[in-house]
């Protein structure tokens, strides 16, 4: 058999053979094994002492080894979809070497019917066979039974037996149940399991160590199993820091175990990790039921037996009926062809038996089997269709119970325990409710492949917590006070809110967001007023006992479930279970103010400004007023130097690296401060919006005023004292002076002192390496968008016409990107800090501001390489770096004649330009700065006739034909016409009548842009008609000097009657549309 692969059985064996195979075929499909990796074993020699343990190393060695063999595994049974069928996670399909699906199973499978642990199917096909006790609790989820884990019967109420269907099992007397592992055996196992595969080994990269490792090894696990207490320390006496330390590690370490079955106990631990660990899922097709299981079974190997299952079995007893169908529905399940039996006498190895999977009911040697398959087969199938038919109730829960030594299995509907008037009866309903809400939890992530079902499950949850909340409501009702239930209820209500929580999703629509977290945040302050009631009842009674003199209760005094003689509790007499009550409030109140602080966020993206405020609110009134941080004077910001003390105080070296740590919409918080500046981020993005109104705006800067501790109400506590209607409207009234600056320059700098107040008090490098990665990304985003603020005042002031100011913020905010390492924004500061230092230049220190501009698009391009900048945005600055030289080019050319060096000067920085846009590819700009260095030379040569004259001439042409070769394909507007204006006007400032008649083509080539004059834009249009007079008239004059012409050639002799028709149509129709005229005119020349 190989174990690399899907193996099924085929029935090949002769109809006599033996009855296993209907049990073992089920149908044509058989079983199918999903691939598992087999472990190395070899047989241990006759006498081999099977009693001596391994030492602590080397157990732990052998965990390890047989860990790596299982990682291929999912770490726990879960739901998923694939294929189209219900089926568990990590069944094998992710492998490379297993394949495809439609090779394990039929197309036509299109449900899956039960579901659970292999143990669980065992124990119902064992049921005829044995008395001893059956508790599982059964789920109905859409098609699929779900075989849930053990049920505590002391959960089971008396006098409950008669309310539900009572399955009854033939009397099954002569068969006495033994335990498959007799007291101690699980220990023998598992040193001849360890023995049995440790050749298999190689040898482990252990570090040196002392000779007395081993020995401390073998001591420490010797210990761990003593049953007498350690030596108790010495009492010491521990700091306030210490026993807060302490008591928190305690909390984290302690052991879960489930509610008590009666409510009088008081315990409300958390329940335990109800999914087991599986080493293999296996698929399996009993008749006509599809089932997924999960099993513990190893499958092992060696050169002779490439599969075989491994069991240790005393030789001094006899294998009974229910050992032997355990070993048998083992290897049937997980599909294994044979079975080696190591048999023992006293720990001591005496042989090995080996059977195939089909003689296992023969291992009692006789010729008649201990077990005829043929009734198991009739048995489990009886049972799984009455199953199948009493458990149809969509999303049911069922309890399937016997009792030790009884023959009736009950079947019982967990909700009828709803319907007793026993508190006792609601307290068990309660508790059910919970650890089946607990297990379907675990189902829910693993179906994510089909939305449906995980919808359906997650819906079932909620209807469990849902009861539970119902029904312990109902009990405090009737008793109220009771710590243990306002705990459980807390526990509950916080579960509940976490089903919406994990369902939140970035690709969710933001109304469905807003929904799912409004819902959370309802039960997670259900959650906390049930804790707070506990810390307040909690802090009476200490207080009274205090008063009266007595010690603390125990329930006081030590967490539920530890009862480590050697405590903490016992070396001081801290109240560790109020510090853990307390604890727990501050989380919820943490968690609610991170699913609130969400939901204002998107409100923000919705624009919905007032909701969003509402929801900050929410998040923060839980912060005590006498806790913020006092609000530190603010100077104004006048010069650079508040932006530089600025990045000194924050000292953030490194911080531009941070990453977020956590995945999903919702972000988390770990502490107040951290609740209060993420309060004041969004309060800043309130303000960047610049649509708040009057009164809004308003109350969004009373509640910057209040987080930052510019404003302490006298007869507040908390904030949310604050934040009552009445007294909110009563604070606006009396803080006019403190608000009313904040919302200067339109909220503006009500943004940026969000969010500087949110970095404050500041972290410096030497405390920024201890904080956690979260808190660095929530300074770095602050720390951005305080650039971004400081960016989007210089860009008010800019438009004000408030140069200077505008400077000063766009340097600001450059310091800012620079000192967070996010050189992207950074290098677009500067280019706005290049672009003001341009329009400076226009009225002061022309040659200053234009050098001060290239030198800071010099360093954005620097800043962009660096930090590996997108194309786009190093377009976007290398073409700002060109416009500063085109502009300052301009400026020197606009003077004519300029002297010889300031003309060198500007063609320098022109062809600069002209290169730059070339590198970026931006053919307008490449055009437009043809057409000045063409107009440039022009003007000079107009202006200054000398040696150079035809030099610039021929410079001028071309640059007027390269900047035509764009405007005439692309943009036939006013500027395609101005070039041809200034082009005709250098060919006929010549008094040659051929370079007259140049420059008169020239101009009758306008027609191809007065021709579609009609299509254009309004504004377009409107240019073209203004320049259409001065065209017509260049016409009329260039026609006239070629007819006054002297010395003209022979061929415009020739013409001469063409250009005095040509001079009657211009005059003639002077007032007609221009196109007319040059389309008339251009005929008469051809």
């Amino acid at each position: 058999m190989d174990n690399e692969g899907v193996v099924e059985f085929k029935s090949s064996a002769p109809a006599e053979a033996h009855a296993s195979d209907e049990l073992l075929l089920g149908d044509a499909n058989g079983l199918v094994l999903v691939p598992s990796p087999a472990v190395r074993f070899t047989q241990l020699a006759k006498d081999t002492d099977l009693n001596l343990s391994p030492t602590a190393k080397q157990r732990r060695v052998h965990h390890e080894y047989l860990s790596k063999l299982h990682g291929m595994g999912e770490p726990q049974m879960s739901l998923r979809f694939h294929g189209g069928r219900v089926e568990l996670a990590g069944c094998g399909y992710e492998c490379a070497s297993a394949p495809p699906p439609t090779q394990t199973a039929s197309s036509t499978d299109a449900d899956v019917h039960f579901l659970g642990p292999a143990e669980n199917i065992k124990t119902l096909f064992k049921l005829p066979y044995s008395r001893s006790r059956v508790s599982l609790a059964i789920h109905r989820v859409g098609n699929t039974l779900v075989v849930d884990g053990d049920v505590d019967e002391k959960d089971l109420p008396k006098g409950f037996d008669e309310c539900n269907e009572v399955l009854r099992i033939g009397d099954a007397a002569q068969f006495q149940p033994r335990p498959l592992l007799e007291a101690g055996a699980s220990e023998l196992y598992e040193n001849f399991i360890y023995q049995s595969t440790q050749l298999a080994l190689s040898p482990p990269a252990l570090p040196p160590a002392s000779p007395a490792n081993d020995d401390d090894d073998f001591a420490a696990a010797l210990a761990a199993a003593s049953v007498e207490p350690p030596a108790r320390p010495p009492k010491t006496k521990l700091s306030a820091k210490e026993k807060k330390r302490r008591a928190k590690l305690k909390k984290q370490q302690a052991p879960c175990r489930p509610p008590s079955a009666t409510p009088d106990v008081g315990d409300d631990g958390p329940l335990p990790n109800v999914v087991p660990a599986f080493q293999r899922i296996l698929k399996w097709k009993f008749h006509d039921m599809q089932m997924i299981l999960g099993s513990d079974v190893q499958l092992f190997s060696n050169k002779d037996h490439p599969a075989v299952s491994l069991k240790l079995h005393d030789a001094d007893k006899d294998l009974s009926l229910c050992t032997v169908l355990d070993y048998y529905l083992d290897n049937v399940i997980a599909n294994i062809p044979e079975l080696a039996i190591c048999m023992h006498s006293k720990g001591h190895v005496r042989g090995y038996q080996l059977v195939e999977t089909r003689d296992i009911p023969y291992l009692n040697g006789s010729t008649q089997p201990l077990f005829d398959i043929h009734d198991v087969n009739l048995n489990a199938t009886m049972l799984f269709k009455f199953l199948q038919h009493n458990c149809s109730e969509p999303n049911g829960t069922y309890w399937l119970y016997r009792a030790e030594g009884d023959y009736s299995l009950r079947l019982y509907d967990v909700r009828m325990l709803s319907q007793g008037k026993q508190r006792k009866w609601k307290y068990m309903m309660a508790m059910l409710c919970y650890r089946f809400a607990s297990r379907a939890a675990r189902l829910v992530s693993s179906a994510f492949e089909a939305p449906a079902l995980q919808a359906r499950l997650r819906h079932r949850q909620r209807e469990l917590l849902g009861t539970c909340l119902e029904l312990l409501g109902e009990l405090r009702e009737d008793q109220p006070g009771s710590r243990a239930q306002d705990s459980i209820s807390a526990s509950v209500a916080e579960q509940m809110a976490d089903t919406y929580l994990r369902e939140l999703d970035d690709a969710m629509a933001s109304g469905d967001q807003i929904a799912h977290l409004r819902s959370a945040t309802q039960h997670l302050q259900q959650s906390i007023r049930m804790l707070e009631h506990c810390v307040a009842d909690h802090v009476a009674e200490r207080a009274r006992k205090a008063a009266e003199g007595l010690p603390l209760s125990e329930t006081m005094l030590q967490p539920v479930g530890d009862t480590d003689v050697d405590a903490d509790d016992d070396y001081d007499n801290d109240d560790t279970v109020g510090l853990f009550m307390e604890e727990e409030v501050q989380r919820l109140r943490l968690k609610h103010a991170a699913a609130a602080l969400r939901v204002a966020v998107l409100y923000v993206e919705s624009h919905a400004y007032a909701d969003a405020l509402r929801s900050l609110h929410d998040a923060c009134g839980f912060l005590r007023l006498d806790a913020l941080p006092l609000a530190a004077p603010i100077a104004p910001v006048t010069a650079i130097g508040f932006f530089e003390r600025l990045v000194s105080d924050l000292d953030f070296g490194g911080v531009g690296h941070a990453k977020a740590t956590t995945k999903g919409p919702l972000k988390p918080l770990y502490s107040a401060d951290e609740c209060r500046a993420s309060v004041l981020e969004v309060i800043g993005d309130l303000a960047s919006s610049r649509a708040l109104g009057r009164d809004l705006a308003l109350a969004v800067a009373l509640t910057h005023a209040l987080l930052a501790g510019s404003l302490t109400p006298a007869t507040a506590t908390t904030l949310a004292d604050a934040f009552v209607p009445r007294a909110f409207q009563a604070l606006l009234r009396e803080a006019g002076a403190i608000v009313e600056p904040l919302l200067a320059e339109d909220g503006l700098h009500l943004a940026f002192y969000s969010y500087l107040r949110a970095l404050s008090p500041p972290v410096h490098a030497e405390h920024y390496l201890y904080v956690r990665p979260a808190a660095s990304r929530l300074r770095h985003v602050l720390v951005k968008k305080l650039g971004n603020a400081a960016n989007e005042t210089g860009k008010h002031y800019l438009k004000a016409k408030e140069l200077h100011r505008a400077c000063l913020w766009f340097e600001g905010g450059s310091l800012l990107f620079e000192a967070i390492e996010d050189g992207v924004n950074a290098a677009l500061l500067c280019a706005n800090l290049a672009n003001l230092h341009k329009i400076l230049a226009e009225s002061e220190d022309q040659d200053g501001h234009y050098a001060q501009s290239i030198a800071l698009c010099v360093k954005a391009q620097g800043l962009l390489r660096q930090s590996k900048g997108t194309p786009e945005v190093q377009a976007k600055v290398t073409g700002e770096l060109a416009l500063t030289y085109l502009v300052w080019a301009v400026r020197l050319s606009l003077s004519a004649p300029v002297p010889p060096d300031v003309e060198a000067r500007a063609a320098a920085k022109f062809n600069k330009a002209l290169h730059l846009y070339i590198e970026v590819g931006d053919a307008r700009q490449v055009a437009s700065t043809h057409y000045q260095m063409a107009s440039f030379y022009s003007r000079q040569l107009l202006a200054k006739p000398d040696a150079t004259s035809r030099t610039k001439m021929e410079l001028a042409r071309r640059h007027y034909e390269k900047a035509l070769q764009y405007f005439g394909a692309v943009e036939l507007g006013k500027t395609f016409v101005i070039i041809h204006q200034e082009l005709a006007g250098l060919y006929a400032a010549s008094d040659k009548a051929e370079d007259i008649e140049h420059a008169l083509l020239v101009l009758l080539n306008t027609f191809d842009a007065y021709e579609k004059e009609a299509r254009l834009p309004a504004d377009e249009r409107a240019a073209l008609a203004a320049v259409a007079p001065a065209i017509l008239e260049s016409l009329q004059t260039y026609l006239l000097r070629i007819m006054r012409a002297t010395g003209a050639t022979k061929a415009v002799k020739a013409r001469m009657d063409v250009f005095k028709q040509m001079y009657k149509e211009a005059l003639v129709n002077r007032d007609a549309p221009l196109a007319q005229v040059l389309l008339a005119l251009r005929n008469l020349y051809t």
